[in-house]
């Protein structure tokens, strides 16, 4: 197999890498164009335990970030659309509770 530029028509071979850590996310924080790629903000909910008068202090935190060009947002745009609607079809998007962003579309 030969070497590999921008210029070819074949495709690039994946290689799995697991070693590779894995982030767990609940939610999408915000989502911003900058005129060539998508930046992502994802966050994980924290819940506290409740103080002595029973409030808890929870939080949202940033977990991680993706920057993705366009080219790889309408590819992912294009999968998680078939999962959601392969989802949709099982039922199992029915059964979800979805927490609104506080931010929302950038």
């Amino acid at each position: 197999m030969g070497k590999l530029t921008r210029g070819d028509a074949g495709e690039l071979e994946y290689i799995d890498r697991p070693d590779v850590r894995e982030t767990f996310v609940d939610s999408l924080e915000s989502v911003m164009y900058d005129g060539s790629s998508l930046r992502m903000e994802f966050a994980v909910h924290r819940f506290a335990a409740p103080n002595a008068h029973g409030n808890a202090k929870n939080k949202k935190v940033t977990a991680a970030r993706l920057i993705i060009p366009l080219s790889g947002a309408i590819g992912l745009t294009s999968q998680l659309t078939a999962l959601l609607e392969a989802l949709e079809q099982q039922g199992a998007i029915g059964q979800m509770r979805f927490i609104p962003s506080t931010e929302g579309l950038n």
